[in-house]
């Protein structure tokens, strides 16, 4: 499955509070982007990126949606810590602004 084609349905999923579809896409979106490591890809940072900064938007989508029941929400301490993550990201605004559209529309739609 291509990752932005997941995306999408993971928001869909969510958009609907289809918990267990919802979970099953990232689930398997973060299994596809785990078995792409090899030595070769995780030998620098710069080698891996692209894997990064997809599995960064998964997390951001986990945080926002509020479907994992292990996890209290609470809205203040997840967005300062997602804050803190996209400052990591350093100069990639294109990196930056992906993200972020990422975390509108996961707000958009959670609870």
């Amino acid at each position: 499955m291509d990752f932005n084609v997941g995306v999408g349905r993971a928001l869909l999923a969510l958009r609907h509070r289809k918990t267990t579809e919802f979970q099953t896409i990232i689930g398997t979106l973060r299994q596809s982007i785990a078995k792409s490591f090899s030595p070769s890809t995780t030998a620098s940072i710069q080698s891996c990126h692209d894997q990064l900064v997809k599995l960064h938007a998964l997390y951001e989508i986990e945080a926002v949606s509020g479907m994992d029941p292990r996890v209290a929400p609470n809205r203040e301490v997840i967005l300062q810590n997602l804050d803190q993550r996209l400052n990591i990201i350093g100069a990639y605004t294109s990196d930056k602004q992906y993200l972020l559209g990422i975390r509108r529309a996961a707000m958009t739609f959670s609870r």
